[in-house]
């Protein structure tokens, strides 16, 4: 009984999900009991550690953005004025934040009072508080700066990679599951304003509903196999940009959102405040490091980084076009041909 029930079981979740890879790949993981193993470089204590993490990840991007202020590194990106305008976000229903908070999967956090899981249990008892902490969020134009702190946990890039390095690592933010729910529900609004006045990068895959890494796939084979059927040559140039989302320009960020995408008044000072006194700590199985604040980047690991990003980025299709490439955005990697 055990076994028919643990078949049914997984058939119908493998049914239910087929068009979700990212279930899908997780239900599989876990019946193939994948999980790799956590290793990091060698230490006297996880608290010395987590400190020299966090000084290592600050001090690449210190390096980092150095290089890009260099004057040989500057280019000047022209932003076209939008013609339409984003400036406030409507209220979210009881009703609207349910559906929002039964989409995503909230994971415990550090400074979380209590765990996520819990918290999604009891939701529909707290459920009218936190409406309330939303909608006065997003009216007010603020973030409040508890809800911008995030744990960071040090993940190797891959397994096969020495865990001694530390350039070997990249950070991943954790956030509290209240700031989640507040991007999700400006994340879901800054959407539909850029999918009705068409102001996405047409060839930007990851991040966006229906754009994958099929769709990259396809294009770019797609291009490839059109130029060789008109007997032209082919160089295909893949860009992976070095720590592309702890490097973003928070100026140049609020700027090209105010100016491109039209967005502004209200709605323009949440984004601001979203970005101002951010702070972050590395945590290695407990021991935590102090406190660093964060002067530029967007969070990996939040649901907003990856939109603002692919915002932040969208002048280089304009760059691409003016010479006549054929181009693909990936999330952090850009593919051109020609």
């Amino acid at each position: 009984m055990l076994s028919s029930s643990r078949l049914n079981y997984y058939s119908r979740l493998v049914t239910e999900n087929q068009c979700d890879l990212r279930k899908l790949l997780s239900t599989f993981s876990k019946l193939l009991h994948q999980h790799p193993e956590t290793r990091f470089p060698q230490h006297e204590s996880t608290t010395s550690l987590a400190q020299e993490f966090i000084a290592f990840f600050d001090n690449k991007i210190r390096r980092i953005r150095e290089d890009l202020n260099r004057p040989d590194n500057v280019l000047e990106f022209r932003d076209d004025a939008a013609e339409c305008q984003f400036t406030t976000f409507a209220s979210v229903s009881l009703t609207e934040l349910m559906a929002i908070v039964g989409s995503i999967y909230l994971k415990s956090c550090n400074p979380d009072p209590i765990p996520g899981s819990i918290m999604k249990d009891c939701f529909t008892t707290v459920r009218p508080v936190i409406t309330k902490i939303v909608n006065l969020s997003m009216e007010s134009g603020r973030l409040p700066t508890d809800l911008k702190v995030a744990s960071v946990k040090p993940l190797l890039k891959k397994q096969a990679l020495s865990s001694d390095e530390f350039k070997n690592f990249r950070p991943i933010s954790n956030l509290s599951f209240l700031s989640k729910i507040i991007e999700k529900c400006v994340a879901k609004q800054l959407t539909a304003y850029l999918d009705a006045n068409n102001l996405n990068v047409i060839y930007q895959s990851a991040y966006r509903k229906l754009h994958s890494t099929d769709t990259a796939l396809i294009r770019v084979h797609n291009d490839i196999a059109m130029a060789l059927d008109h007997k032209r040559s082919v160089i295909l140039l893949l860009l992976d940009l070095s720590a592309a989302f702890d490097t973003v320009d928070h100026c140049i960020l609020l700027s090209r959102l105010s100016s491109q995408f039209g967005i502004g008044g209200t709605a323009l000072e949440w984004f601001r405040s979203y970005l101002r006194d951010r702070t972050q700590f590395v945590n290695v199985n407990g021991s935590m490091s102090e406190r660093h604040v964060l002067q530029f980047g967007v969070p990996q690991g939040s649901v907003l980084g990856p939109l603002l990003y692919s915002l932040y980025t969208s002048p280089l299709s304009d760059i691409a076009n003016k010479h006549g490439l054929s181009f693909h955005f990936y999330a952090d990697m850009q593919l051109c041909n020609f």
